[in-house]
């Protein structure tokens, strides 16, 4: 059914329990979300979508590429880059499977686990922080 060779972790954050995405914070989400997958990413790209200020974006590309290098393999990390998500593909994938797992979290929502279920079979796996 799927024609694309791709595979996913997630990690859910429900935003009414932080203070702020901050350094502290986001270095605690992404060895969460990382932790058990370092194995398997080398030489990474990862792409940020282009929305949002120009000072979360640096920061947020600073911390991945230092952290994950540091914490698991120098080599995890290759570089990060913005792209705007209109005009690239596997961005346009990942907004699909992230608005599956935050469906997924709301169990007030109609069909709540439809859309997740259609990729299922490609999760590594999602947890959820704080």
């Amino acid at each position: 059914m799927l024609e694309f060779d791709f595979n996913y972790f997630g990690i859910s954050i429900d935003k009414a329990k932080i203070a702020g995405f901050n350094r502290p914070f986001l270095h605690n989400a992404e060895m969460t979300a990382f932790s058990l997958h370092a194995s398997k990413v080398h030489d990474a790209t990862i792409v940020i979508d282009k929305t949002g200020s120009s000072n979360f974006r640096k920061m947020m590309a600073k911390c991945l590429k230092e952290d994950l290098n540091r914490q698991y393999d120098d080599g995890m990390v290759k570089k990060v880059k913005s792209e705007e998500s209109h005009k690239h593909n596997l961005l346009q994938l990942a907004d699909m499977a992230c608005g599956a797992i935050s469906r997924s979290f709301h169990p007030e929502k109609k069909g709540e686990e439809y859309y997740r279920d259609l990729i299922r079979s490609r999760e590594w796996t999602v947890s959820s922080f704080p």
